[in-house]
């Protein structure tokens, strides 16, 4: 005679200590956490993204504004530098000019190089900055370097007027000649 023998043996704890709910709450923190990691990094490039946009348009109007501003500081000098050939200005209200002309120019300087900035910042947080972008800046910057040169600025109704720098030299070489003369121990 013959028997065979089935056995099926099934092993299942009664009470396992709460591990396996420890882990399911613990796979449920780590979701939870990473979803919130997540979000605050979205939360993050939005807002950088924000801030790069208003800074390039914040930077356009202030560079059209230093712009009118250097068109002005220039009409200002120029008009200063027939009032003090007529006789009506001295030398330092030329230098003074001068010195208000040439801040404008650096504050537009300064205002250019910042927009620049802000559209790279603006590229980079956004994700889409390419070796393009840097090739294509370096060329603008080059292209620019002919405006960080000091330009001449002549009086238009004088056709003979030397350049800027060399009258600037002169009126600067008169005001210490007279100022002295105006020294108590100058005259001496």
């Amino acid at each position: 005679y013959t028997t065979n023998q089935v056995g099926v043996q099934l092993q299942v704890p009664l009470y396992a200590g709460g591990i396996t709910q420890s882990r399911v709450r613990e796979a449920e923190a780590r979701r939870d956490q990473s979803r919130a990691v997540l979000d605050q990094a979205r939360r993050n490039v939005t807002r950088q993204v924000r801030e790069a946009y208003l800074a390039i348009t914040g930077g356009i109007a202030r560079v059209q504004a230093l712009e009118q501003a250097q068109v002005s500081s220039r009409r200002a000098l120029e008009s200063t530098l027939i009032g003090y050939e007529s006789g009506v200005r001295t030398g330092v209200d030329v230098l003074n000019a001068q010195r208000d002309l040439y801040r404008t120019q650096r504050d537009l300087s300064q205002a250019r190089y910042a927009y620049l900035l802000a559209q790279l910042r603006l590229k980079f947080v956004a994700g889409t900055l390419s070796e393009a972008d840097l090739v294509d800046l370096n060329a603008l910057l080059i292209d620019l370097d002919h405006l960080l040169q000091p330009r001449a600025v002549t009086v238009r109704h004088d056709p003979d007027a030397v350049g800027e720098p060399d009258r600037l030299a002169d009126i600067v070489r008169d005001e210490e000649h007279r100022l002295a003369r105006e020294r108590p121990d100058a005259r001496e």
